[in-house]
């Protein structure tokens, strides 16, 4: 059977995580739960961010 969800490596600021386990506790769904069902959402939604979202790493490489 092909598997419903992948398993994937991703990198989150700690609190976001902790705002999630924290969402958990309180909704009794877990935290992984909660992240993706928000991001899925957003994915059908076809939502795009709004702000200026350069990562740390591509805002020092543009510098000097």
């Amino acid at each position: 059977l092909k598997r419903l969800k992948e398993a994937v490596t991703i990198r989150l600021d700690p609190h976001v995580i902790d705002y999630f386990k924290k969402l958990a506790t309180k909704t009794d769904i877990p935290y992984q739960s909660l992240i993706n069902y928000v991001l899925r959402d957003y994915a059908a939604h076809g939502l795009e961010p709004s702000a200026n979202w350069k990562t740390e790493s591509h805002k020092k490489s543009n510098v000097g």
